[in-house]
Parts: structure tokens; C-alpha cells; sequence
């Protein structure tokens, strides 16, 4: 749990070569793996979901050519899906998946580098680099506390443009993200400067094209 001392979090931040060379000689995963998940649950809890009025406005803008029927099947079935509780286990489950599949990209790219990588060691710094999400996290809790508004749209619009969804994909939470994965396999996998940088361009490519999916998705 040596990762997780308030001061090493901090380290996140202004020292993260020093985390990552717990992570390299602990092999240290779990208790970051645990505080990310419960992060995530806690805080699709305690930020509100839309309300009905919000929804139906949502729907009747976005899928006007829907039956009066199947547009209020629609407005409950995201009611149920948007709301705290739901929202919460959903991403408790998507936090395990985001990791998981994460590492095993990661473990891919290190091996092709020639990198010295495990499972374990890949696991372990994704774990401790996407931590950073969670002052994420407390900066949107903290602005909805003081605006009594929720800073995260989760009904954002379908005709939504590239520009969009790239500056939402690339905030400095995610930039900071990426430069922690390559500092973790610069240090934990002991890959050169330049196969680091290689790699976390390669993670930033596939999420541009994960939102480059969803974009498309949703202007179906």
C-alpha cells in the first residue's frame, strides 16, 4: 500500500519517476486497482443524473422520428440507466474493463519495443498512472457543490464535431495520464525515452479512434 501514502499520490504530480520506481520494486497493483474502482463508484453516486425534463427535451430533439410509444419507453429507459445508482455499478464494471484492457494493450506495445514486461508489472502501471482521474473526479465534485449543477453532460448532443469530442478526449487529466504511462514503462519496464514517448502516442491514437467510434456511433 506504499503507493497510496498521501505524498506518493502527490508524487503523481510533481515526482511521478519516484512512484513508478515503487511500483518496479514492490510489484505493488491491488490497492491502486481498489481506490480507482471505489473512486469511480463514489463518484457516479454523488453526481446527480439529468432530470425528466432534460431527458425528454433530449429525446424529443435527437429522435423525432421515433413513435409516441417507443419515445416513452426511451425517456424511462434512460431515467433508469442515468441515474446515480446505475451509473455507479456501470462504471464500477467499466473501470475493471478500461484497466484490464489497458494493460493488456500496453503489455502488446512493451513486448514489440522489447521492452522487460509482465501481465503484473503492465497491471500495475495503468493502475497507478490513471489515479490521476480521480482529482478529476474531486474538481467535478467540487464544482457541483458550489454550482448545485453537475459538470459532466450526460446527454450530450449527437450532431457533437470532431473538435468536440477531441478536446474532451484530450483534457489534462488524460494528457497527464499518457505521459504517466510513459514514464511507468520508461521506468517499470525500462524501455528508452523514445519507445516511451512511442508508447503513449500509440495509447493516445487508439483513444482518439475509440472517440472517433463513438462520434460516428452517434451520429447514426
Amino acid at each position: 500500500m506504499e503507493v497510496l501514502k498521501p505524498k506518493n499520490l502527490l508524487y503523481l504530480i510533481i515526482r511521478p519517476h519516484k512512484v513508478f520506481e515503487i511500483v518496479k520494486e514492490k510489484g505493488v497493483f491491488l490497492g491502486q486497482f481498489l481506490l480507482f474502482a471505489i473512486a469511480t463508484f463514489v463518484y457516479q453516486l454523488i453526481l446527480p443524473s439529468p432530470s425528466k425534463e432534460q431527458i425528454e427535451s433530449w429525446v424529443m430533439e435527437n429522435m423525432k422520428n421515433l413513435p409516441d410509444q417507443s419515445i416513452d419507453l426511451t425517456i424511462k429507459t434512460m431515467q433508469f440507466s442515468l441515474s446515480p445508482a446505475v451509473r455507479a455499478f456501470s462504471s464500477l464494471f467499466g473501470s475493471v474493463l478500461v484497466i484490464v484492457i489497458f494493460s493488456l494493450i500496453v503489455l502488446l506495445i512493451v513486448k514489440i519495443l522489447k521492452g522487460n514486461i509482465n501481465f503484473k508489472k503492465s497491471f500495475a502501471l495503468v493502475s497507478t498512472a490513471i489515479l490521476i482521474n480521480i482529482l478529476q473526479y474531486i474538481l467535478h465534485i467540487a464544482i457541483f457543490l458550489v454550482t448545485h449543477k453537475s459538470p459532466v453532460d450526460f446527454l450530450a448532443a449527437k450532431n457533437i464535431s470532431f473538435a468536440q469530442v477531441l478536446v474532451k478526449t484530450f483534457n489534462i487529466f488524460e494528457i497527464w495520464y499518457l505521459v504517466l504511462l510513459g514514464i511507468g514503462v520508461y521506468v517499470v519496464a525500462g524501455l528508452s525515452k523514445v519507445k516511451s514517448v512511442i508508447c503513449s502516442l500509440v495509447i493516445a491514437v487508439i483513444n482518439l479512434l475509440l472517440a472517433s467510434i463513438s462520434l460516428l456511433v452517434g451520429k447514426v
